[in-house]
């Protein structure tokens, strides 16, 4: 699969419209779900539904701050994003 070059504004306004697509159907799946069914492991070696959200939470609230911080002190010394973003399969890269 070859790159896509996009304007990072468009890829960041997308990015935002994804993420709130998947919080509203992550609220819809899972909120009507009691304690026992989010907590339920579908196997001895594997994570809930309640694990793996919990884990999400562990990991934005470790990494988001920490993210937060970089691009500030980014905008302080006066950078700016660059005008396009190269998204592959995995990832994007500017």
């Amino acid at each position: 699969m070859s790159a896509v070059v996009r304007a990072t504004s468009d890829f960041f306004d997308q990015l935002t419209e994804d993420l709130l697509k998947l919080r509203v159907k992550a609220q819809q799946r899972f909120r009507t779900l009691s304690t026992e069914e989010l907590n339920l492991r579908p196997g001895p070696s594997r994570w809930s539904a309640g694990q793996c959200l919990e884990h999400l939470n562990i990991v934005g609230g470790y990494y988001l701050p920490s993210i937060a911080r970089r691009i500030a002190k980014a905008q302080a010394r006066g950078s700016k994003p660059t005008p396009t973003v190269k998204q592959g399969f995995l990832a994007a890269a500017s």
